[in-house]
Parts: C-alpha cells; sequence; structure tokens
C-alpha cells in the first residue's frame, strides 16, 4: 500500500512512503517462499526476517517473551528520509513531528530524537521520559486539555512548546507560571467558529 494523501501542500505519492501489511492468507497460499516485503522484512525460505535475524529467533533470546514487537531500524530509518524529501521538496518551511502517543517505545523516540525530528506529546508522562532520553526542550510540543498542574509545572519549567488550547488552560499556564517564575513557550490554538 502505497501513502498518497496530500497533507500540507505535500504529496507524499511519488515518494514511495510504504506502510506493510500482512495477510497471512496470502503468504501461505500465494507468495514464493522467498520475496521482499520493504527495507527492513523479509522472507526467505518461510520464514519472517527484520533486517538479517529471523523474528521466531528473537524469542530465543534472553530476556524476550512472546508476544514480541519488532521493528526495523532501516525500514523507520527510510520512512524518515522519505518524508524529509518530499517535505524539502514542498518548498516550504516544514517541521517533522513524531506523536509519542503512537508508540513511546524508548529506542524509538532516541531514534526520533537522532534524526532531528520534534517530539508531539500529550501527557507529562511522555514528556517525562522524552526528556530523560535527552530530547532537546524546543524540539517538544504538548498538546492536550485537561493538563494536571504537575504536567504544565514541568513543560514551562523544562522550556517545551506548551499548546494552550481554552481559556482554562491559559489561566491554568499563567497561574503556574507565576507560582514558578517561568516564562512559558506557548501555542494558541484558536477556533474560529467559522460554519463552513
Amino acid at each position: 500500500m502505497t501513502y498518497t494523501r496530500t497533507e500540507c501542500g505535500v504529496d507524499f505519492k511519488n515518494h514511495d512512503i510504504t506502510l506493510a501489511v500482512l495477510n497471512m492468507e496470502d503468504i501461505i497460499h500465494g507468495h514464493p517462499k522467498n520475496f521482499q516485503i520493504n527495507l527492513g522484512f523479509q522472507y526467505e525460505e518461510d520464514y519472517l526476517y527484520c533486517e538479517d535475524m529471523r523474528v521466531c529467533d528473537l524469542l530465543n533470546l534472553k530476556d524476550v517473551s512472546s508476544p514480541v514487537y519488532v521493528y526495523s531500524k532501516k525500514q523507520i530509518e527510510a520512512n524518515i528520509n522519505k518524508y524529509k524529501t518530499a517535505m524539502k521538496n514542498s518548498g516550504r518551511n516544514i517541521q517533522l513531528s513524531y506523536s509519542v502517543k503512537a508508540n513511546m517505545n524508548p529506542s524509538i523516540l532516541e531514534l526520533m530524537r537522532n534524526h532531528g525530528l520534534f517530539l508531539t506529546l500529550v501527557s507529562g508522562h511522555e514528556l517525562r521520559l522524552a526528556l530523560d532520553l535527552g530530547q532537546e526542550p524546543g524540539k517538544i510540543v504538548f498538546n492536550g486539555n485537561g493538563k494536571m498542574n504537575w504536567e504544565v509545572d514541568l513543560a514551562c519549567r523544562s522550556g517545551v512548546l506548551l499548546n494552550v488550547d481554552s481559556i482554562f488552560n491559559m489561566r491554568q499556564t499563567i497561574d503556574v507560571c507565576k507560582a514558578g517564575g517561568y516564562v512559558a513557550n506557548v501555542l494558541f490554538r484558536i477556533n474560529p467558529d467559522i460554519n463552513p
């Protein structure tokens, strides 16, 4: 399947960003013993490989049990680079950001950081994790309504970009900043209440 949606004026269909969906019926009945799924996954002699390792052999490793999630660093990096190329070719100043709620595996987050991506967060726990992993505060965007005071405090104290999306959230941020002596970096989400 090829990602074909156009967002922010960037057309990704010409950059072959792929999502692999495995249909076991097709694999059992239709494919040869050896075939490449994408850069990171392939079948060799009816065994699924992630890069150079048989997935079934992962279960024999120390401290690995079933079920297990397997990611290909090579495929993730290829996808990141394809998005970066598409954005660069758009001629617009666009920043690639990874939504931590999609997968907060520390290894994935470190990979995103190493490739210069911003992280978009929705909880204080995600914020703590991102900071603990060394994500630059200026490359963190903290979204979401219903933030707890300690979450707003951590965001302001750390210097991350804080989305303010309600009058309550604005007052909360002002109160936290006054109490802690902080100056917050904020974005305002505004609903112009226009009926299309």
